[in-house]
């Protein structure tokens, strides 16, 4: 059975062969539970004895921090080793996270050719499809046939990330289509890849946003995204592991922002004090700043509520209920953008659903307020049951309209929608649902 202790003595006894053996017998994750707790020193010489089919997908399995903490104490014998043992998209992922003088270090300590084409991925921006790319994929040409490809994917799927999807290729490097793995399999050995091949492609540039390639393996449901330059040639894949990482972010991004907190990195226990108070405090300021108006508002109204002071007693059911409707609004919309691709010429279509969900809801709820007003205590005059009644009737209205048109103002103005629409709603309802609120009651009431 592996055991840490086991693969400690095996380390130790350097009897390397046997460690090989026994890691095949196993699966990834129990490997990488097993050797997670070991020595940097040995997680190293475990990267650097075992084939690449094994130690690529133990180390993409570690912690980030695992990652980094290893090429920080790799030894110069051991550099090239490591960067031929492990996926593209790996080690770039960990170098962009160095220092310079370290990923210099690293880079001078292997050969030229794979040097360079390190250096290359490295110009690529941090949110780019090129920083996420890897280069380990396997390249068929379009003149092959199905015998020679498949000599061609035994050589290369030694030190390919993905085996599945092959990618064709013309005499000027350009990708001109993917055939699967199990149609080379398959098909019969004269057939030639040009007339069997899938012509039509979906790629992605190589400076392109991450989420730009999220977005089309989430439309095309691929689980490969072959990346492109500017003169079509095939340079790297994005598997789908990578992407659900950048999904991951996306996801995290958005539920910060729609809570107000600036964007963050790592994990809620790892971040430092001083930088989680740094990520809150903007739109808490922001939202200060605004609740000035709310308090404009009941301060000009301070009469009407000294006439009937029994108005004071349902304010926050008022601004709770409409706040509420503009929140779920905002939500739908902000994920209907980000999903759906919903954009501003949708903005009659947003403001036309809204209306015809709010009559439903302020038939609901009028119904209900009218009701828990009557029956249930503080008893108070009909006059006042109809005026608030009123007010939670129209602010819903509003709210719901407002909080499915403002992330399209966010967009509108370039900004992120959950980052803008989210934060500010809550306090733009608190004002408008208190104007609504005392205007029905000097209307309605007389005062």
């Amino acid at each position: 059975m592996l055991s840490k202790e086991r693969i400690l003595s095996l380390l130790k006894s350097q009897n390397y062969d046997q460690l090989i053996y026994e890691f095949d017998e196993y699966n990834t994750f129990t490997i990488v539970e097993e050797i997670s707790d070991l020595e940097i020193d040995d997680l190293i010489k475990i990267l650097v004895v075992t084939p690449k089919i094994i130690s690529a997908d133990v180390f993409a399995n570690f912690d980030f921090e695992v990652k980094q903490e290893i090429f920080e104490s790799i030894k110069k014998a051991d550099i090239e080793k490591i960067f031929e043992h492990l996926f593209t998209d790996d080690i770039v992922e960990v170098l962009l996270e160095l220092s310079p003088n370290r990923i210099r270090f690293l880079l001078d300590h292997i050969d030229k050719d794979t040097r360079l084409a390190f250096e290359e991925l490295l110009t690529y921006p941090i949110d780019s499809a090129g920083a996420l790319m890897t280069t380990d994929y396997i390249r068929l040409h379009e003149d092959d046939t199905f015998s020679e490809a498949l000599d061609k994917v035994k050589r290369q799927g030694r030190i390919a990330e993905i085996v599945t999807d092959c990618y064709v290729i013309n005499d000027q490097e350009q990708l001109v289509g993917t055939i699967k793995l199990k149609d080379l399999l398959f098909g019969d050995a004269t057939d030639m890849l040009i007339d069997s091949m899938e012509g039509s492609i979906v790629s992605v540039h190589v400076e392109q946003d991450q989420s730009d390639a999220l977005e089309l393996m989430q439309k095309y449901d691929l689980l490969v995204l072959p990346v492109v330059n500017e003169d079509e040639k095939i340079i790297g894949i994005i598997t789908i592991d990578d992407i659900i990482d950048v999904l991951e972010q996306e996801v995290t991004h958005d539920v910060h922002s729609m809570a107000g907190i600036t964007k963050v990195e790592g994990s809620y226990i790892d971040m430092g004090i001083l930088e989680m108070a740094k990520a809150r405090i903007p739109w808490l300021l922001i939202i200060m700043v605004t609740a000035f108006f709310t308090e404009l508002v009941l301060d000009h109204f301070s009469m009407e509520l000294a006439v009937v002071p029994v108005l004071a007693a349902f304010i926050p059911m008022t601004m709770g209920t409409s706040g509420n409707a503009a929140n779920q609004a905002t939500v739908m919309v902000v994920r209907s953008i980000a999903v759906d691709n919903l954009s501003m010429k949708d903005t009659a279509k947003i403001f036309l659903k809204e209306t015809q969900v709010s009559l439903y809801l302020m038939v609901i709820m009028g119904i209900a307020t009218f009701i828990r007003l009557l029956v249930f205590p503080p008893m108070i005059m009909l006059d006042v049951i109809l005026s608030i009644t009123l007010s939670i009737v129209i602010s819903l209205y509003i709210g719901n309209v407002i909080g499915g048109l403002l992330p399209i103002v966010a967009l509108r103005l370039k900004q992120d929608p959950a980052a803008m629409a989210a934060p500010l709603v809550t306090n733009i309802m608190d004002i408008s649902s208190l104007l609504v609120y005392f205007i029905c009651a000097k209307l309605l009431l007389g005062i």
